[in-house]
């Protein structure tokens, strides 16, 4: 799926976004308005973001915005979750405004949170998105990656989000 087609996606599940049920699955309870910010693992520095989940398809899936203040500019990126009946497996696609490329993930619940792994066959890298539920409006996602197929993994990031009370 190229971004544009994934665009057109997200633009057509706005319009039903008010009729949309609440999503199904592990991460049900992400729906809603989250602020926080983003830690580089490398240096320590924090950025101010936002995350923004809601169901989509009717709540057969959600899709997440999130925008990151790096100082110098916004990152935004896209996150598509869907379950995939044939497999019975939750899969996604992530693309950002950086690289403008679907990276196709899969996910499953790991340890206390649920996890998502790049799934592209060209890959050249492992990599895998940690979410952890810590409270009921609190949540942290950290972003690893693996150079030696899994052996270990390095940190990349860390968001740390509360949920937005309107």
């Amino acid at each position: 799926m190229e971004l544009p087609a994934l665009l057109f996606l997200l633009v057509s599940c706005r319009a039903v976004e008010s009729r949309a049920a609440t999503p199904a699955g592990p991460q049900a309870w992400t729906v809603g308005e989250w602020r926080g910010t983003r830690r580089d693992a490398s240096d320590g520095s924090r950025a101010p973001m936002r995350l923004s989940v809601r169901p989509i398809l009717g709540g057969a899936g959600v899709a997440e915005e999130l925008e990151v203040d790096t100082g110098e500019g916004a990152y935004h990126g896209v996150h598509i979750v869907l379950h995939d009946q044939k497999r019975d497996l939750w899969v996604s696609y992530y693309a950002n405004d950086v690289g403008g490329r679907l990276v196709p993930l899969e996910g499953a619940a790991e340890g206390g949170g649920f996890a998502w792994r790049n799934a592209a066959p060209e890959r050249t890298r492992e990599s895998r998105l940690v979410d952890e539920r810590l409270a009921p409006d609190c949540w942290r996602r950290t972003q690893q990656i693996s150079e030696d197929a899994g052996a270990t993994w390095h940190m990349l990031f860390i968001d740390e989000l509360e949920r937005v009370r309107h």
